[in-house]
């Protein structure tokens, strides 16, 4: 379990320092070409895919913070239950 936690943690913080660089390096809505389809572009959504909630009047980030604390309560619990199950 210590593996794929460690590689959580790894990719959250690979998340974090991309975002840090865009909203350091580029203003709003500048864009760095990556390859021919696709391209890096600083935007700001309020809510969730495609601004989903994005009008809601501030209570989404509560809602979704709330979502993602209970959806890793249960995945790290079934992977502790899991660990404790003989292998195959």
């Amino acid at each position: 379990m210590r593996k794929w936690l460690g590689l959580a943690l790894a990719v959250i913080v690979l998340d974090h320092l991309t975002k840090w660089w865009v909203s350091s390096t580029l203003d709003y809505q500048e864009f760095i070409p990556v390859l021919p389809f696709f391209s890096l572009v600083r935007v700001h959504n309020a809510g969730a895919a495609f601004s989903f909630l994005a009008d809601a009047g501030g209570w989404q980030r509560w809602f979704f913070i709330a979502v993602g604390v209970i959806a890793t309560v249960i995945i790290v619990r079934l992977l502790k239950r899991h660990a404790r199950e003989p292998r195959l």
